[in-house]
C-alpha cells in the first residue's frame, strides 16, 4: 500500500520513480494505491510522453495499479507494508486507516516540512539501499517501534469531539459526534502555545 500526501503535484515525479523502481524489479508485487493518486498517475501517462519513456513500466501489463478499498479487518491484513510519501500527516494519516489488530510496518518517505515520523528522503539511492531489505526473507530490518494508544468508552461510547483552532472551535454546533470504540492513536495530540 502506498499513501501519498494529497494534493501535492510536485510529488508525483517522485510516486512514479517509486512506482516503476518496485514494479521493475518485484514482478510479483502487489502496488496499492488511493483512487485518486491512480487517477492522477493516468494524467501524466496520458499527457507525458517522456515520462512514459523514461518509466517503461507505464506500459506494462500491471498497469494500472489496484486501487485499495478499506472494508475491514480481512481486507487490512492483506497489506504486508505500508509506504508513505510525504510528511509526518501523511504517516498519521496512513496509521489512522490502519486499526484494529493488523498494522503492517511503515517504510516513511519524508517529502513534509518537520519530519519528525518519517525516515527517508526519496531517491534512487535511499530506494536501491532500503527496499530489497524489505522484500528479503532473510534480511534483518530495524524496526523502530511507536506506542498506540487504544481508546474504548465501554458506558457512553459517542462521544462529541472537537476539532480545530480559533476562539469558537469548542462551541457545541462545532463538534462532531463519534463513537469511541477500537480507536487507535498514534501521535495525536498536539500543544501549541
Amino acid at each position: 500500500m502506498v499513501y501519498v500526501k494529497p494534493g501535492d503535484s510536485s510529488l508525483f515525479s517522485k510516486v512514479l520513480m517509486l512506482y516503476d523502481f518496485l514494479m521493475s524489479r518485484y514482478k510479483k508485487i502487489n502496488l496499492l494505491f488511493d483512487e485518486w493518486m491512480i487517477s492522477e498517475l493516468q494524467k501524466i501517462k496520458n499527457s507525458d510522453k517522456d515520462a512514459v519513456e523514461q518509466y517503461k513500466t507505464l506500459s506494462d501489463e500491471r498497469w494500472p495499479p489496484k486501487v485499495f478499498v478499506n472494508s475491514g479487518e480481512e481486507e487490512r491484513k492483506t497489506i504486508d507494508f505500508i509506504i508513505t510519501i510525504g510528511g509526518d500527516g501523511t504517516i498519521l494519516w496512513a496509521s489512522k486507516q490502519f486499526h484494529g489488530h493488523h498494522i503492517p510496518p511503515f517504510i516513511t518517505f519524508h517529502m513534509g516540512s518537520l519530519g519528525f515520523l518519517a525516515q527517508f528522503e526519496l531517491d534512487l539511492t535511499t530506494l536501491e539501499r532500503v527496499i530489497p531489505n524489505m522484500m528479503c526473507d532473510d534480511c534483518m530490518v530495524q524496526v523502530d517501534e511507536r506506542m498506540r494508544l487504544v481508546v474504548n468508552i465501554p458506558t457512553k461510547p459517542e462521544q462529541l469531539v472537537f476539532r480545530g483552532t480559533g476562539k469558537d472551535w469548542m462551541l457545541p454546533e462545532n463538534g462532531k459526534l463519534i463513537e469511541v470504540k477500537d480507536y487507535h492513536i498514534l501521535n495525536e495530540v498536539v500543544i501549541d502555545r
